[in-house]
This record gives structure tokens, sequence and C-alpha cells, in this order.
């Protein structure tokens, strides 16, 4: 199963029943694409064996914007993408073309990174 969530709310939705349903299973290979921004409280839903898909551009694209649009509390849970890879064991990167430019090079830069194509910001996002 590979559900299309974006934002806390919407992954939360899928989270829960995903979890449901995998209840005593060993192949997990259910799969949230957007897991870009999730509450805090639902992180431990990945170490059920759900996988997070996230797109590392979208950080670099968003990171203008996010805060203002998220708020203080929100912005915590967003592109935290160490915290799903610990939580998880994995994660699964991609481009969301045509949203964004389809390249791996620029999709692992910017998981490396966390900096637009600028090198903004210092330290990176």
């Amino acid at each position: 199963m590979n559900t299309h969530a974006i934002a806390d709310s919407a992954n939360a939705v899928f989270l829960r029943p995903y979890q449901d349903a995998l209840s005593g299973k060993t192949d997990r290979r259910w799969k949230i694409e957007h897991a870009q921004v999730i509450d805090e409280i639902d992180f431990n839903f990945f170490e059920q064996g759900i996988i997070p898909s996230i797109q590392p551009t979208h950080a670099t694209s968003d990171m203008y914007l996010i805060e203002d649009r998220l708020g203080d509390k929100r912005i915590k849970g967003a592109y935290a993408y160490k915290s799903l890879l610990d939580k998880a064991g994995l994660v699964v990167l991609g481009t969301d073309f045509p949203v964004e430019k389809v390249s791996s090079f620029l999709t692992f830069y910017a998981a490396v990174s966390r900096q637009d194509l600028e090198r903004h910001p210092d330290g990176g996002f």
C-alpha cells in the first residue's frame, strides 16, 4: 500500500489505520508518500514498519515560507529526515516530478546539504 498524504494531519489520518492493518504482520512494505511534515507524536508509527517516502528538494524550496505557514510548534516535525530514518530504519527518496526538477543528483544534494542550489542557508535548513 502506498498513500499520498501531504502534511501532518493527512499523515496522521493514514498512520493509525496502517498500524492497525499491519499489526502482527512481518512483511511490512506500506509507505506514506510525502512524510515531510509529521506531528511529533506520530514519528513513533514509523517504528512499526511503515516506510516514510520523502522528497528532499521540497525542504530546499519550501524553507523560505514553511515556518510562516506551519508556525513554531508544527515546524518541529517538518523535514525531520534524520528522525524518520532513526524511527523507520530507512527512508525512500523521490523527486516529486513535475513539481520539482527530476534529478537524483539534486535530490541527494538537498538531502545531504539541506541547501538550495545557491548554497543557502549557511549550515543548511
